[in-house]
């Protein structure tokens, strides 16, 4: 029985897979820079569920193991994490530039902390 609700539970997260990469193939089309703010909310929020569904994936895996049975692939999973990276840190850094870019531009360049300016450098190589 405890099998049973296993692959149930793999089933009903490969559904949940399929639907978040629905939402993320709607929003990598979304390409209105007037719309940053609700586009880079949207990828965090994004981003929360795949960690999600990341932890969830782990869990099935690791009882499967246990069990001795056949592991359920989840490689749309971690090809949905692989393409919404660079998304996500595309639409964050818009969303910081529009944030800061009134006092850029308005602001004395003299009162601009140079201790406060970095250049982050990507996480991954693309």
């Amino acid at each position: 029985e405890y099998k049973g609700r296993l692959r149930l539970e793999a089933s009903k997260l490969l559904a949940d897979i399929y639907e978040t990469k629905g939402y993320l193939d709607r929003l990598m089309a979304k390409t209105e820079l007037k719309e940053y703010k609700t586009i880079s909310y949207d990828y965090n929020q994004l981003g929360e569920a795949i960690n999600k569904l990341m932890a969830r994936s782990e869990i099935i895996l690791s009882r499967e193991k246990l069990l001795l049975l056949d592991n359920t692939s989840f490689r749309d999973l971690h090809e949905m994490q692989r393409m919404f990276e660079p998304y996500k840190v595309l639409w964050h850094i818009a969303s910081e530039y529009f944030y800061n870019y009134p006092e850029w531009i308005t602001g004395p360049i003299a009162d601009i902390d140079l201790s406060l300016i970095h250049i982050s450098e990507p996480t991954r190589p693309y």
